[in-house]
């Protein structure tokens, strides 16, 4: 969307916030070169409490280390036409009025997301990983997300 907004007609973003520039995610350890999977104990309960034991065994042997640079260089955001892209979040827990209460809290995340022209967002009823706890769900918000 900030390389070629016109070819963008929406951005979806799953159960996070839209970046602002020179951002990175560093919460996690650095191995070897690499972010491995922390495992499902490291997240918050908020964002497991819906991924059954049996889902959790199942699914972290499927996870790949992702490379250092990927979560801790800083994004690089130039252009101000992506704010005339419309956004959806798709938000595990929050709903607009929830998010918008709550968005103030979280530095340059506010001014990124205040700056877009037309954001919605839309509660899923899950944690973090709707892809595993409710697939059908999140299919549906993104069908619908993709129509719109």
């Amino acid at each position: 969307a900030d390389a070629r907004p016109e070819r963008v007609s929406r951005v979806i973003f799953v159960d996070t916030a839209p970046p602002p520039a020179e951002s990175g995610i560093s919460e996690f350890e650095v191995v070897d070169g690499v972010v491995p999977f922390p495992g499902w104990d490291f997240f918050p309960d908020e964002d497991v409490s819906d991924l059954d034991e049996s889902t959790r065994a199942r699914t972290a042997p499927l996870t790949r280390s992702v490379p250092a640079r990927v979560p801790t260089d800083a994004i690089a955001l130039v252009n101000p036409a992506r704010y005339r892209v419309p956004v959806t979040l798709l938000m595990g827990g929050l709903d607009q009025a929830a998010f918008e209460g709550m968005i103030d809290q979280w530095g340059a995340y506010a001014a990124e997301y205040r700056a877009i022209d037309d954001a919605e967002v839309v509660r899923i009823g899950s944690g973090h990983w709707p892809q595993f706890s409710v697939p059908e769900r999140l299919a549906e918000l993104l069908n619908a997300a993709i129509a719109r």
